[in-house]
């Protein structure tokens, strides 16, 4: 009894086994597993092509267009952020540092317009003006056109910074400028600027920036702050794909930007070489107090 179920088995699985193997030598087009992808290619094609129609249908735009869309990238892409010291009215009165310790600004006690990014990996914050170029390019064929930009802040601005503190002097004018805020305003906006009449209106109540596919615009923006340090970013909003969208710019590293009031008094001040004191053509580094003291009694150097 035990050597039939045996030998019924050995049939069965004789049987199992050849099955099994009939399926993997079958030719590839009737194996049940390419016919299921075979459906699933089928039921995504037609979905994807109801989209297409029904976006064509809609007024959604051309076929470049549509794939545009359905592939999802960015209507505007954002190039490059760089900070940049003009000179002129909007250059930062100076660089100033959260720690006490004066060594903190040594790497940059040489001025040099070009060194944003070394400002930034140092930690220096700009003083009373920021100021950072914003490189754009459209990326839909049927163009992009913004309609208001405006800086937004990471949190309450706060007390200003008061370690150290790099002087800068300069002058001269940077007729380059196009979008100013005051971050200590209840609402701050970006008025427009221009080296001949100054700061003006409200810049997107008077103009929208348009953007054509692989069109770039390169922005200076300027942020102020006189007794506050204050950390934001750019809100941008567009028209695009007949919506209104928004986006929201930082720094090169994803954080916000930075700028921060003057402070009453500075652990450590190093005083421009433009003043002509001892020490110079380098900066003159001098007891925080003491800059206090010169600048109440309006001397250009520490007797």
């Amino acid at each position: 009894m035990a050597q039939r179920r045996s030998r019924e088995g050995l049939r069965h699985g004789s049987r199992s086994t050849h099955q099994a193997g009939s399926q993997e030598s079958a030719p590839w087009w009737k194996r049940s597993v390419t016919w299921v992808i075979v459906l699933a290619v089928g039921v995504i094609g037609v979905y994807l092509t109801d989209i297409a129609k029904g976006l064509l249908e809609s007024g959604a735009g051309s076929p470049g267009e549509l794939s545009e869309r359905i592939i999802g990238n960015d209507p505007i892409a954002v190039v490059d952020v760089r900070r940049i010291t003009p000179d002129g009215v909007f250059a930062p009165s100076g660089f100033a540092f959260s720690s006490s310790d004066p060594r903190a600004a040594e790497s940059i006690a040489s001025y040099d317009p070009d060194r944003g990014a070394q400002l930034t990996a140092a930690g220096a914050v700009d003083v009373q003006s920021s100021t950072w170029e914003v490189t754009l390019k459209g990326a839909r064929t049927a163009g992009v056109e913004i309609v208001d930009m405006r800086p937004v802040l990471d949190e309450e601005c706060k007390p200003p910074v008061s370690g150290v503190f790099e002087e800068i002097i300069q002058a001269g004018s940077d007729d380059k400028i196009v979008l100013v805020a005051n971050l200590e305003d209840a609402n701050p906006i970006f008025h427009s600027y221009t080296w001949q009449d100054g700061v003006g209106g409200p810049f997107f109540a008077e103009k929208k920036i348009s953007l054509a596919r692989d069109e770039t615009a390169v922005l200076r923006v300027v942020a102020e702050a006189h007794k506050l340090h204050c950390r934001w970013r750019i809100a941008v909003d567009y028209i695009s794909d007949g919506a209104r969208q928004q986006m929201t710019i930082s720094d090169p590293d994803g954080n916000p930007f930075e700028v921060t009031g003057k402070a009453v008094e500075y652990e450590w001040v190093y005083l421009s070489p433009l003043r002509g004191c001892a020490g110079a053509p380098k900066p003159l580094l001098v007891r925080g107090a003491i800059y206090t003291k010169m600048l109440s009694q309006d001397t250009v150097c520490p007797s």
